[in-house]
């Protein structure tokens, strides 16, 4: 059996392999380290465009095609400024804000965190 370990988001329960001390030495990064994304311009919704596949021509795959270099391109995003106030976003912001603070509230009852730590971020 291999074991192969993962780190999973707290946020948003996505998760990546954990690799070992060995290879991020090798790669640079000897830490691990989350994405730094600045808020203000984050992309919190991304408008992608699903073209589909190209049908395909087997007889016994009823269509079943392949897309070979279609992807599913990016044509817009909503930044999270413009989510806030958005329609049809804003619920899906005040959710994430909700997970955040509670997030927050286990890292203070594991004594992960500290109420000091919270206080100078609030300075």
């Amino acid at each position: 059996m291999t074991i192969v370990e993962y780190v999973t988001c707290p946020l948003c329960g996505s998760n990546h392999p954990w690799s070992s001390e060995a290879r991020r030495l090798r790669s640079g990064n000897p830490y691990w380290s989350w994405v730094n994304y600045e808020l203000n311009t984050f992309e919190f919704i991304q408008i992608r465009d699903a073209r589909g596949k190209i049908p395909g021509t087997h007889p016994g795959r009823r269509g079943r095609g392949s897309a070979p270099g279609q992807g599913i391109p990016k044509v817009d995003a909503v930044h999270l400024p413009d989510a806030v106030n958005h329609p049809v976003y804003s619920q899906a912001v005040e959710s994430m804000k909700q997970r955040i603070l509670d997030i927050v509230r286990q890292l203070l009852e594991l004594n992960i965190i500290t109420r000091d730590e919270i206080l100078r971020l609030l300075r």
